[in-house]
């Protein structure tokens, strides 16, 4: 279950991502790298969960915290799953 829904939140985040225009361009390119990560993790390509990828989305939650409401929720999102995901 928490494979389905982190696919789920990957897709609502690139859907995010791709009709938001506050969302400045180095960050959207760094958010499109984690979900491409992720996605390559889901899918079985990578040996393990990376500790980086985890910091990864920790740093983004800080920067849109404030600012980005639904950016927020769907990286909390993100982080909830990985971590029923045992990483």
């Amino acid at each position: 279950m928490p494979k389905e829904t982190l696919k789920t939140s990957v897709d609502e985040l690139r859907d995010q991502l791709g009709g938001d225009s506050s969302v400045d361009e180095v960050n959207k390119e760094a958010l499109e790298e984690l979900a491409g990560r992720i996605e390559s993790m889901i899918n079985g390509d990578g040996d393990h969960w990376e500790e980086a990828l985890v910091e990864g989305l920790e740093k983004q939650l800080i920067i849109y915290e404030e600012n980005h409401p639904v950016l927020t929720r769907i990286i909390q999102n993100i982080l909830t799953a990985i971590s029923g995901l045992g990483v």
